[in-house]
């Protein structure tokens, strides 16, 4: 069973969460490119990604037609396959 369910208000169905290797969350809009950046709490049974987004930003060459990989030493490749 689930360790943890619900919804958020501000992480719809267009975003894309990608885990980094540092533990956080990258949340990712291809469409418009804007990110945020969440702690990722793995013991909560109420919300794994709560309180608010540690930095935030909107990226202007990085959108949809990209994939996002994230590397092992905590940067993210921008890849357009």
């Amino acid at each position: 069973s689930a360790v943890a369910q619900g919804r958020w208000k501000t992480i719809l169905f267009t975003h894309q969460l990608i885990p980094m290797h540092d533990g956080k969350v990258l949340d990712w809009v291809p469409g418009d490119g804007t990110w945020r950046l969440w702690n990722y709490d793995a013991a909560s049974t109420h919300d794994v990604l709560a309180g608010n987004a540690v930095a935030s930003g909107q990226w202007q060459t990085i959108r949809s037609g990209h994939q996002l990989i994230p590397m092992h030493d905590g940067k993210v490749l921008d890849w357009v396959p």
